[in-house]
């Protein structure tokens, strides 16, 4: 066990190790025909979060963009976010419609659903 000392007394401390969070998502698979194999290009996601703040998202680990606190209310609050976000993505027809989130600061990440709008380079029938 370790230890640390503070500069100045305090009533409440919080202390931890630092880490990222990740998310990765598996392929995007879509009825009423198969998408195995086929390219697709996540343009947008409506992600629902719970009590969250401060992620970034993108279609690969390499290409990640913040969701602006912005995007989650209208003032400049740091009230963890519980609701509906529209996220616009960089585009990649290489990333098999999967979709990364990741939190590097120490604040809430909790995701509820993600839910794609795609393109595909084999569109379905009908």
């Amino acid at each position: 066990s370790g230890g640390f000392t503070l500069a100045t007394a305090a009533s409440r401390v919080h202390a931890g190790l630092k880490y990222i969070a990740d998310v990765e998502t598996l392929d995007v698979e879509a009825a009423p025909a198969t998408r195995q194999g086929k390219r697709i290009k996540i343009p947008k996601v409506l992600v629902r979060f719970e009590k969250s703040r401060n992620l970034l998202c993108g279609p690969k680990e390499s290409m990640l963009d913040l969701i602006r606190e912005t995007e989650f209310t209208d003032d400049s609050t740091t009230i963890p976010f519980t609701g509906d976000v529209e996220v616009v993505l960089q585009p990649d027809w290489n990333s098999n419609g999967r979709l990364w989130f990741r939190q590097r600061q120490p604040l809430p990440m909790t995701i509820l659903a993600i839910v794609p709008t795609y393109f595909s380079d084999d569109p379905v029938r009908e």
